[in-house]
């Protein structure tokens, strides 16, 4: 069913507040006040096992940075939950035809053994990269995942479609 944020939002905040419901209602969970915007109540999602971060653009990439994903993992460890990045590339005001991916560390089911050695694997060298949507695309359409690696840091992750995530929460996250 879609959501109700797909109207035409008339601004970034309002796109934020209506995909950060979604989330929440995705897992059975709720949008945090303010966008996780005091310390003691982090992320902008939330259940009783996630903690999500979500971000978007309206432009066919987004310039993921490591510190991102190392701050919503330490968010998610002090809150004892398992910290999902989200991310959404949108067509102008209206997300139904975007296209969203997640973002994950230290997922033990998804290995070679359950998928063969054929997982596309991406190696960053820098502390942030440009993420593009055409290539999220076109490598997903034949894959489950993309193995995401930060040389630098030594932080490694995996990327799939939210659709995905949602439909197998339990497989992938052992929850």
């Amino acid at each position: 069913m879609p959501h109700l944020y797909n109207f035409m939002a008339k601004t970034n905040r309002e796109i934020s507040m209506k995909r950060e419901k979604a989330i929440g209602e995705d897992f059975n969970g709720y949008s945090v006040l303010m966008s996780g915007g005091r310390w003691d109540n982090p992320g902008d999602a939330k259940t009783d096992k996630y903690l999500f971060e979500d971000k978007f653009t309206k432009s066919d990439a987004y310039v993921l940075k490591n510190s991102t994903l190392v701050k919503i993992e330490k968010q998610a460890y002090f809150a004892r939950r398992i910290p999902i990045f989200k991310v959404g590339f949108t067509v102008g005001d209206n997300t139904e035809n975007g296209d969203e991916f997640i973002i994950l560390k230290d997922v033990h089911c998804l290995d070679e053994a359950a998928f063969g050695s054929g997982v596309p694997v991406l190696d960053v060298a820098g502390k942030s990269f440009r993420l593009r949507r055409d290539y999220l695309r076109s490598t997903l359409e034949n894959n489950i995942y993309i193995q995401l690696n930060f040389l630098d840091t030594k932080d490694y992750y995996i990327v799939c479609r939210y659709s995905y995530l949602k439909s197998n929460s339990r497989l992938i996250l052992g929850k």
